[in-house]
Order: C-alpha cells, then structure tokens, then sequence
C-alpha cells in the first residue's frame, strides 16, 4: 500500500444498502443558477452554463422540464419540450353546481358539466395558445366508443363537439351523445395561464362505462403539449373517468375483476427478505366476473452480477498444513504445525466467475393479425415477425387444466388460422424455449405446495417458491403480475390512495411487489411533511417546503450498533447543446446523518463541455499537428472558475475542482428508533434557494464507518473516513478496539498517537498483527450481509 500523509480529515460513505428513485426538485425563481458559490472553497460564480428551464405553476410543487432545439442546413428546425412536472396545464371537471368532481366520482347522464383547461404559459415558452382538444374513449369487446370536443383560438374563438359508437357484432353505428353549449364556453388569461371552459353535456345515449381522457394543447407554433388530470400527481389511473356509473362499478366492467397480492412465508407472515433456498409465498387473491384463464408471476432484477463458467486466471482457496491457532490461556494465537486451514492462490483453470446480468434476450417470433379493407369490405390474415418482448422466467397457473409450471418465454397474441373465420378471436399463446437454455434461473416453483382455493367470489391462487444460488445475494427482487381470463380481459390491481373500496394502497402494493435475497432489506421513502405517501415514480420537492427522508432496516436490531448513521445522496443530470457546442453537467449532493444526529453535508458539480472551434491540433489519423476545425473539450474547474482543457484535467466528478456550496438543505427533527426487529432512521430535509430547479436521483444507505482515501482533498493521498460495508476486521491495541479493511493485503494507519511507526503498515492478511514484535489476535465480526 502507498505511503499517505495526513492532510486533512473528511468522511466519505460506502453502500450498506440502497433504494433508487427519482423526484424533482422546484426552488422560488424562474431559473436558478447551479450553485458555486463558498467563501470556504473560494469557488466563482458559474451561472453561464446552459441548463434546464424552470418556470413555476400556480398548483402543485414540481417544476421542471428539458428543452432543446436544433436546425439543419438552415432547411427547417424543430422545438421539443419533454415535461418532466409543470409548469404543469391541467384540466378539471365540474357540476352543474359548480362542485369539482373527485377521483371517484362520475359523470352523470345528462347534466351539463364544466371542463376546465388551464394551459400554463410557461409550458408555451412565450406563444400563443392556438388550439385545445380534449377527447375520451371506451372500449369494450366489440364495442368502442369515442368523443372529443374542440377549441381553436382563430379571429373569433370557435367551438366544436364529436361523439361516435360503433358494435362490431352488428356492424352498426350508434347515435351521437355529446352536445356542447357554446354560449356558456369561455377563452380566458391571467399571467400564468390560458384558461379555456368547455360546456358539455352526456346524453342517455351515452355508452356508460369507464373513459380514457386525452387533453392536448397546440401554440401558436403547432408545438404539441400534453394536459393531465389534477390529480396526475398521485394516481397511476388519473386519466381515467366514469361516464353514468359509479367509478368502482365502471373499473370492474372495464376491466373484467380485480385482484390483490400478498408477500409471505410458509407461516402467513409479511416478509420483506428471504435465504436463498428457503420457501416463500406470493398469493394473488382475485374477484371478478369472467372464466378466468391464467395467473402469471416472474420477477426482473436487471444489472446484477450472476455465476457463470469460466476458464483463466482466479483464486482459489488450498488446503494447507500449519497456522495460527487462538490459544484461551495464553489469549494469543501460537503456532500449530499440524492444524489444517485453507490459503488463498492464483492458479489457471475452469471455474465459477461472475458476469452482469442485464435482462433475458429478446427473440423475433411470429404471430398472425387480422386486418380490415374498407374498400373492398373484407378480413385478410397476416403473417408478420416482430422482435417486441423480452424472454422471461414466468410461474404460470393454468386455470383451464388446474396446474401450475414454469415458461421460459412470454405471452402475445395471435389470430389461430391462416385464414379468416367469422367470429374467431385472437388466442392468448406462449412462446417458450427449454428452461435450461435460460442463462439464469432465480426462481424455483415448489409445485408441492403451489396451491388455490375459493372463499366466496374471491379466487387465491398460491404460488411458493424459493431463490436459487443464481441469485445474487443482495439483490432486490421485482414481481410482476399480470391475470387474464379466457377471453382476453386483463384483470388489475385494485390499488388506490383515494378510493376506499381498494384493496390495498400504492405504499402496499409497491412492498408487496419486492423482496431482497438473503439480506437486511432497506425500504426508504420520501415523504410529504405530514408523513403521506407520494406514489409516483417522481417525487416533487420544492425549496421551502420540507420533505421527511425516511429509512427502515429490516433485521436492522442485529446490527444497529454497528450502523453509525445514514447517507442520503442526490444527483442530476443537465445538458445543452447546439451545432457548435455541447455541455454536460452532473451534480452531486450527498447528505450524512450520523448516530449521535449530527449532519455532514456536501456536493460537487461536474461539467464539460465540447467546442466546435478553429485552430491548432494533433491529427492522431495523420500523426501530426494541423491546423483546421476540430472539437475541444473542457472541464469547468469550480474552485478557479475556468474551463481546463480535457488533457490538463486530473479530478474526478467529487474532488476539490468540482466541489460546490454546502448550504443545499437544512436537516432537523432527526430520529432513530427500532420497533418490531427493524432499525429506523428518519430526518427531515428542506432544500435552500441555493438548489437549482432539477429531476434527482437518490440513494438512501445505512452505513459503518472505516478509513479510505478522500477524493474530495487536493490531489495526492490523505487520511480520510469512510463508511463501510461488510466484514469489519479489528484488533485490541492498548484497549482500543481498531479496525482493519479486509483484503489481499491490508494497511494500519499509524499516526504516532497509537503507535510508534509513522505511516501505513502494510501486512498480509493474518489472523493476528505485529507491531514491535508483539502478536495481536484479529478479531473478525460480520456487520452485514
């Protein structure tokens, strides 16, 4: 090991366990520069950098959007907005009685009700509103339904309404059931947003059932923008409306049925982590109204590592004679020249590596579809190969034969002859290979104990099975579940925040779905203030309003004196680019919060660039230096304020040369507890002005500190702290219990106040230390798995 002088002190973290999701940050102005400033670092001022554009809503605290643009040979040029959350345009429904109707309320039959579109500006970046079109559909087995009402901001605003049923058993067209109330339209505008009202009425010939809601908006530019439900936010149906019947009775004939799901071992209780080898239970419980006709499990863990032979250089463990023997009366290891133990060597040969696993392959097959030609009123079977779905390992109950079995594979569907036949329906079909052309297998079916039965109209269909050691322990497995019955209909998840009558929350559904293998599982959330859930794949968060960053180690009992606290790391990704420049910034935010409550905070900013320029370069093609149009990149250097050509650039992306403002967040009401066998570890967090308007990406970690490297010091070797998973070696010196990194070979900080050497100690590793010729017994202890 290099030798390493002290410089100075800082910690680091290292992954105990993680949780990955997203959510947005909004701060208080229209852009916010990146943050650069500290008086500590002596950093400049770095606004320049084209980023994301922010411009606030008047609803709702997520904020943020890409932009970019771009042109070619000056022939034409093209503008794209990908909205990630607001300046959110929205719509909302009204009564008659000018009440706003709720997630689960209805449209009734005819009554006039309000639609309310508010078209942010700020999503419209400076144009005008041109259009506006909101437009619904239904559809049901040989049967569809469809309407739309119209707004088009010419001279004078105009207003327009469509409705069309269609049966396609009898071929026959239904009359139209929209009419829209023109005189009681509006076209309206504040600061912030274009407010146009439509009034409309459903007739009794409305098709009654539940309605797919589309909304857009066109500027001025024939830009397309999307418009959502209020409740976009929080619910995963939120486009969904009921037309004439109650909410929870259009979802069930919409969809055939409804099921929960259910994460268990053998004795009925929830789990959240399970040994490799040991048997679990996934229970579906499932009420509808159709024959049902299969019930399918299979579960992803993409970007893991997974046995696999090899052949070449490894390690391997040999059987040697003679070794250190811990002696009790002596409280010391002595030698033993007859004891047996195993020794690490490198040798050359077959055996069992590791490689990244990202996901089953992707297989063309074929299928037949059926198509219709107006003009010549007749049906023509195609044959067509597509490459769409991705192979996987699905636990399959068959409801028609009674039996449960494993694919490898996946479902699609086909029409079943080549040529066409009155009424003959497409077929739900399988494609499969055999299991043992699977490059991996994580799950395993105990068929024995797979089980249903019936209590009532509720169908629970019992699948127990167990982990392989193909799966990586650690990992955290993702289920999937899909219930179809014999006709084709998807059954869904009766999942809701808001309705009373679902079976389960977002929270325990999304639990349910998940299981680590074989480890302390971490469930971490972000929460509201007030402690509520957000269940979407964003998180909105907003400068001034306080978030709670909540974490939950299961088994974490066990360990939790080994846990001295918990990270919790953001980053964001921004770029720009034109046809001369491009720009690419990353930027770090790392939160720790220790045992004892008190709080490190941190973050860097990594950006380069490429520039499209004229001048001197090496032509590596020629091997020599010329003169011309070439692309330049460069690094911004935070602490200087200059861009450094890419050659001169030895930092990483946290190091003194990316190192930004630490005064991101504020971190109070911290709170650690266990309850059940399970540690918790809580705070809340409040991001300061100093955050510019972002989509993050986060980590939430419990962690054990040691001692690394510190890539944030200036540049050569440091003492430094780092919180560290897995085996913790340590040794009694003088009473003081100190801790080595396991590996190959390992090192000992020796700073003068614990020993008499001056720098690291290198030494194999053993199970004991020398220092002044004195043995110390190694103590070894595992702190995680």
């Amino acid at each position: 090991m290099s030798a390493m002088n002290i410089m100075n002190k800082t910690f680091a973290l290292f992954i105990v366990s993680l949780f990955v999701m997203s959510f947005v940050v909004s701060a208080t102005a229209a852009t916010a520069p990146i943050p650069t400033s500290d008086s500590e670092h002596q950093m400049n001022s770095f606004s320049g950098v084209p980023h994301r554009e922010v411009v606030l809503s008047d609803e709702g605290t997520n904020v943020n959007w890409y932009s970019e643009t771009g042109s070619y040979n000056d022939s034409w040029t093209w503008d794209h907005t990908d909205w990630i959350f607001g300046p959110r345009s929205t719509y909302e429904i009204y009564y008659q009685n000018a009440t706003l109707l709720q997630r689960n309320d209805f449209i009734p039959l005819n009554e006039e009700v309000t639609f309310k579109v508010s078209v942010s500006k700020g999503v419209l970046k400076g144009l005008g509103l041109d259009s506006v079109r909101v437009s619904g559909n239904f559809y049901v087995e040989n049967y569809d339904s469809s309407f739309s009402f119209d707004f088009y901001n010419g001279t004078s605003p105009t207003w327009s309404a469509y409705s069309s049923t269609y049966n396609y058993t009898s071929e026959t067209s239904g009359p139209p059931y929209l009419t829209i109330n023109e005189g009681g339209c509006s076209f309206t505008s504040d600061a912030n947003m274009y407010i146009v009202v439509f009034k409309v009425t459903f007739s009794g010939d409305t098709p009654l059932g539940l309605y797919w809601l589309y909304a857009d908006a066109y500027d001025t530019e024939f830009n397309y923008h999307e418009v959502h439900s209020r409740w976009y936010e929080d619910s995963y149906n939120s486009n969904e409306v009921a037309i004439g019947l109650p909410y929870s009775e259009a979802y069930a004939d919409n969809y055939d049925g409804f099921y929960s799901i259910e994460k268990l071992d053998l004795a009925g209780d929830t789990i959240f982590s399970v040994s490799r080898g040991t048997d679990f239970m996934m229970r579906l419980n499932i009420t509808g109204t159709g024959d049902l006709g299969y019930a399918i499990l299979y579960a992803s863990s993409p970007g893991v590592e997974i046995p696999v032979n090899m052949t070449g250089y490894h390690k391997e463990q040999v059987l040697q004679t003679g070794g250190w023997v811990f002696d009790p009366e002596l409280d010391t290891y002595v030698y033993n020249s007859t004891v047996e133990h195993y020794e690490t060597v490198t040798t050359y040969g077959n055996y069992t590596g590791t490689d990244w696993f990202y996901g089953y392959p992707w297989v063309d097959y074929e299928y037949r579809w059926l198509q219709y030609f107006w003009e010549n009123d007749t049906y023509v079977v195609q044959h067509e190969t597509d490459m769409t779905h991705d192979m996987q390992l699905m636990l399959i109950y068959n409801f028609t034969s009674g039996s449960f079995e494993t694919i490898y594979g996946f479902y699609y569907w086909d029409y079943p002859s080549d040529t066409y036949v009155p009424d003959l329906k497409d077929e739900f079909v399988f494609y499969s290979l055999p299991l043992e052309e699977a490059p991996v297998i994580f799950l395993e079916l105990n068929q024995t104990l797979c089980t249903t039965h019936t209590v009532g109209d509720v169908v629970s269909v019992e699948f127990v099975m167990h982990f392989t050691d193909q799966a990586p322990k650690g990992a955290m497995m993702n289920f999937y579940e899909y219930v179809v019955d014999s006709s084709g209909y998807d059954y869904r998840a009766s999942v809701s925040d808001e309705d009373p009558s679902a079976l389960m929350t977002w929270a325990e559904y999304n639990e349910a779905t998940e299981i680590a293998v074989e480890s302390p599982a971490t469930i971490a959330k972000l929460l509201r203030e007030d402690g509520t859930p957000v269940n979407t794949y964003y998180f909105p968060a907003k400068v001034g309003e306080p978030f709670i960053v909540q974490g939950r180690l299961q088994g974490g009992s066990d360990v939790a004196d080994d846990i001295d606290g918990v990270l919790f790391d953001m980053n964001s990704y921004n770029g720009y680019w034109t046809e001369t420049e491009s720009t690419y910034s990353n930027i770090y935010y790392e939160v720790r919060v220790e045992s004892d409550f008190s709080v490190v905070m941190k973050a860097f900013n990594l950006t380069y660039k490429e520039n499209y320029t004229y001048g001197s370069y090496f032509d590596y093609g020629t091997w020599e230096e010329v003169e011309g149009w070439h692309w330049e990149y460069f690094y911004f250097n935070q602490k200087t304020g200059e861009w450094v050509p890419s050659i001169d650039w030895y930092y990483g992306g946290k190091s003194e040369a990316t190192a930004i403002t630490q005064d991101f967040a504020i971190v109070d009401q911290i709170s650690k507890y266990i309850s059940g066998g399970d540690l918790y570890f809580s705070f809340r967090l409040n991001f300061t002005s100093a955050v510019p308007d972002s989509e993050m990406y986060w980590n939430f970690q419990f962690a054990n500190y040691t001692w690394v490297e510190d890539p944030e010091s200036n540049y050569g070797y440091h003492e430094s702290g780092q919180w560290f998973e897995g085996w913790i070696h340590s040794f009694d010196y003088s009473g003081t219990d100190t801790y080595v990194e396991i590996s190959t070979e390992i090192g000992v900080y020796s700073n003068n106040s614990l020993f008499t050497a001056s720098d690291w100690v290198a030494v194999q590793e053993s199970p004991y230390i020398t220092i002044d010729g004195v043995d110390y017994p190694i103590v070894v202890r595992e702190i995680s798995y």
